[in-house]
């Protein structure tokens, strides 16, 4: 019995002080904990003159690329080259069945023969002379006779027609020889349109001979074209036939694609434009390269686009060592004549916000940390500025500013830091590095 008192007392007392508690209301409620000011690792900001720059980003493309297609429909027979297969120009790629097109060469060869030899040209480097053909020969020929004919019959006419006066031949006599000579000129009209028939039928044949050569050479282009070559000197991006697949004139049998030099398309805005000149040193860094590749502004388009305002150029890359490879992305940097102030800051004190798509820097103030949105003279790019580890300020930050360089990604204005011994900064030779006009030679 006293052990259930004691409980029923303890209970009480615990229920008197919860009430107790209750009624004193919010004034004597317990009061957040202040928050511990942050550690972090600071750094200065240093200013110098760099280079300036147009920043932009494109694609990389071929300067040639052909997309092969056969000339004449027919099967494959062979494939010689691969995918990644390097090509010279003239080199065979991919080779149709030739029989169908050697005989169509054959046929077209045997007429060639039979329209010579209609026309007695048996030599083919011989030149064409109608009068040689057997039938305008022979038509001459009777020509000449019917000539020497009428020739005859008129020397007797007039002969005949003296004695006819004379009254030394009967008048009989004369009305044959008058019909003699009237027959004779008949005949001489016939040979001479027989022997023109005959120039014509000749020329007609020449013609003949002439269509069969036309026939037997494109018979001979059929079957080189059975010979699927490369147009220039090249690798092979593509190859999708295979031995016995039949092919027509619309079918892709390969894609040659020409590696070095490559071109680089970027698009300028229009308030840039004005600074653009051919030759300009154009640096590209692409993800995967720790350094930029260099190359030059080959090409301005003549007009803008009419949607975006830009301005496609072009900036052409020897690529000799075949590192880019078309269809790349790049972040470049299309270098002016001239320098610009900036302040070199460490990569790891900019945070980019989402919210605001800004680049943003915190700044330690007594202790305090303040947010600037900054212009950066760049995207930045892990792949060039990872390795620097340096990046470079347009505006934004204030002059102989100390940047917070870690745990930014925590950090809200005006908060409260730690700041670590200040490093000794970026250094110029970081900057001179990250802005120097050269870079890898692709």
């Amino acid at each position: 019995m006293r052990t259930t008192a004691k409980i029923v007392v303890l209970a009480l007392a615990v229920l008197l002080s919860i009430l107790g508690q209750l009624a004193c209301g919010p004034s004597h409620a317990a009061q957040p904990v202040p928050t511990a000011a942050l550690a972090v690792a600071v750094a200065r900001a240093e200013h110098a003159q760099v280079p300036r720059v147009i920043g932009a980003e494109g694609g990389f493309i071929a300067v040639q690329q052909s997309n092969l297609a056969p000339h004449e429909e027919g099967v494959i027979s062979s494939t010689p080259v691969d995918v990644g297969s390097y090509v010279r120009r003239g080199q065979v790629i991919a080779t149709l069945d030739p029989v169908d097109f050697q005989l169509r060469e054959r046929q077209a060869s045997a007429a060639l023969e039979q329209a010579r030899a209609a026309i007695g040209l048996h030599n083919s480097s011989a030149a064409f002379q109608p009068a040689k053909v057997p039938s305008v020969a022979s038509a001459h020929a009777a020509l000449l006779q019917a000539q020497a004919r009428d020739q005859l019959a008129r020397n007797n006419l007039h002969r005949y027609r003296g004695l006819v006066a004379s009254g030394d031949v009967a008048e009989s006599v004369f009305d044959q020889i008058s019909v003699q000579a009237r027959s004779a000129d008949a005949e001489l009209t016939a040979a001479r349109q027989q022997y023109r028939a005959a120039l014509d039928m000749a020329r007609q044949g020449y013609a003949q001979v002439a269509a069969a050569q036309s026939a037997l050479a494109l018979s001979n282009k059929g079957v080189r074209d059975t010979r699927i070559v490369a147009p220039f000197a090249g690798w092979v991006a593509a190859r999708p036939v295979a031995v016995g697949e039949h092919v027509t004139l619309m079918t892709n049998v390969a894609t040659v694609v020409q590696l070095s030099p490559l071109k680089l398309q970027l698009r300028i805005p229009q308030q840039d434009v004005s600074e653009l000149r051919l030759g300009q040193a154009v640096l590209a860094s692409v993800s995967g390269f720790s350094r930029p590749f260099q190359g030059k502004l080959s090409a301005l388009s003549p007009a803008l686009d009419a949607t975006s305002r830009a301005l496609l150029v072009e900036a052409t890359f020897r690529n000799q060592r075949r590192l880019l490879r078309p269809g790349m992305f790049a972040h470049a940097r299309i270098v002016l004549p001239g320098a610009r102030a900036v302040a070199v800051v460490p990569a790891s004190a900019v945070v980019y916000n989402s919210g605001t798509d800004s680049d943003q820097i915190f700044t330690d103030d007594g202790g305090v940390a303040h947010v600037h949105v900054v212009q950066l003279s760049r995207p930045y790019n892990p792949a060039e500025d990872g390795v620097s580890g340096t990046v470079q300020v347009l505006s934004g930050l204030p002059a102989d500013a100390t940047v917070i360089t870690s745990g930014v990604g925590h950090l809200v204005d005006g908060a409260k830091v730690r700041p670590q011994p200040v490093a000794g900064g970026p250094g110029p030779s970081g900057l001179r590095d990250g802005a120097r006009n050269g870079g890898a030679h692709a």
